[in-house]
């Protein structure tokens, strides 16, 4: 349960905040070691919940005496190997590091918005939404900007 109430606390503080809105809905930029912590906890989280729902499915499993693989210390190894470990790496050499900031567009790249993926997140789950750049942010009427607030 603390996962997952460690995913929603910071999903309400960065919602609340518009931490990760950029300047589109806040005067001045999230310091960088605001942003990096925010990111943490809830990488933090998302890693903890994704463990906590393999070590619930495992002991699921067990109750009802069906096969569920390694004991339990092989399991906590596995975890640790195959999830804890290549995600704190990617953390750590992605969204964490200079390099995989989103204060600006290193990461951007147009060949993964031509994936079907992302064509049908845009259509289905972000459709209500329209993304302009800084620029283009700073040319809009204020009815224009309040509008695209809601």
């Amino acid at each position: 349960l603390a996962p997952v109430l460690l995913l929603l606390l910071t999903a309400l503080v960065w919602r609340k905040n518009f931490h990760m809105r950029g300047l589109t809905y806040r005067s001045t930029v999230v310091p960088l070691g605001q942003e990096r912590v925010m990111k943490s906890l809830f990488y933090l989280g998302l890693l903890a919940t994704v463990d906590a729902g393999l070590r619930r499915t495992g002991q699921l499993l067990a109750l009802l005496k069906l096969p569920s693989g390694p004991s339990s210390q092989s399991s906590a190894l596995l975890r640790l190997l195959l999830l804890h470990a290549p995600f704190a790496i990617w953390a750590a050499t992605g969204p964490l590091s200079s390099s995989g900031t989103t204060r600006d567009d290193r990461g951007w790249s147009d060949r993964a918005t031509k994936l079907g993926l992302w064509r049908w997140l845009s259509a289905n789950v972000f459709g209500h939404t329209r993304i302009v750049l800084s620029e283009e942010w700073k040319q809009l009427s204020e009815q224009e900007k309040r509008r695209d607030r809601k």
